[in-house]
């Protein structure tokens, strides 16, 4: 007779053999940055990518406190975390416990190095500020059925002249003229 498993057991046993092996529980890994999405749990979804592959990674809103600084698409990172298996979905995925800047961080220094030399010669200063209906005097919209949410752009943007164009989204007649 042979054995038969349940998923539940495999991907239990699957698990068990990622935290047994000692690499895979402290392990730093270098990638850049994609699909990141700050949840409204706290927790950090995002995927370390190179040439050659991907692994999804997740931060838990416990770990972020000690991020020091907001993740980006494209930002060369080093992630020390532990790799295991997500059982509900029986895929892998690493748990990160810290995260630093790698290569984009020379950008960043150089970011804020002109910021401040802008703000030295008094680049910032207010009387350069332009308010939001000089640099937006007009507004289009292309609406479906939501007008509330155009509505709200008005009222937020108080543009001196606003033009909205009624139109289909989606289905037969959208003619594709409102792009």
């Amino acid at each position: 007779m042979r054995n038969v498993y349940t998923v539940k057991q495999v991907n239990a046993y699957i698990k068990n053999m990622f935290t047994q092996d000692f690499m895979l529980n402290r392990i730093y890994i270098k990638g850049e940055v994609s699909n990141c999405k700050y949840h409204t749990s706290g927790h950090l979804y995002f995927s370390l990518k190179d040439e050659s592959g991907t692994i999804a990674c997740v931060m838990f809103a416990g770990q972020r406190s000690g991020l020091s600084f907001r993740m980006q698409e494209g930002q060369q990172v080093i992630v020390l975390g532990s790799v295991s298996v997500y059982e509900r979905d029986g895929r892998y995925q690493v748990y990160a416990k810290e995260i630093v800047l790698d290569g984009a961080g020379l950008l960043y220094e150089k970011f804020i190095k002109l910021k401040k030399e802008l703000e030295e010669m008094g680049m910032f200063a207010p009387e350069y500020k332009k308010a939001d209906s000089e640099i937006c005097a007009d507004s289009w919209c292309c609406n479906g059925t939501n007008r509330s949410g155009s509505a709200r752009y008005y009222q937020h943007y108080q543009a001196e002249k606003s033009i909205c164009a009624d139109s289909s989204v989606s289905g037969t007649g959208t003619g594709g003229w409102c792009v």
